[in-house]
């Protein structure tokens, strides 16, 4: 998987890959990622093609998703580590 591109944003990390005739799109915070990809085609031929398919409509669901997921993820890793917690014996 090459990276091909980014799409600059002050919250997401947004990166572009391209691999076996797919584009996909990576974003990220914190601690989690969502990936988006999409087959090559006539219409759908360069990075930059790919690129604007990537609405600001797009990014701020995708942002959405990516607040909640990682909400979600700190409070598995919070119940894991209360479980974690021993009595003290000595």
């Amino acid at each position: 998987m090459r990276t091909v591109g980014e799409i600059p944003h002050p919250r997401l990390k947004i990166t572009i890959f391209h691999h076996n005739a797919k584009y996909t799109a990576q974003f990220e915070l914190d601690q989690v990622n969502l990936r988006c990809s999409s087959r090559e085609s006539e219409s759908l031929s360069s990075v930059e093609e790919f690129k604007s398919l990537i609405s600001d409509d797009i990014i701020v669901s995708v942002e959405k998703k990516l607040q909640s997921l990682n909400k979600f993820w700190g409070e598995v890793h919070q119940a894991n580590d209360e479980e974690l917690n021993f009595d003290v014996i000595i």
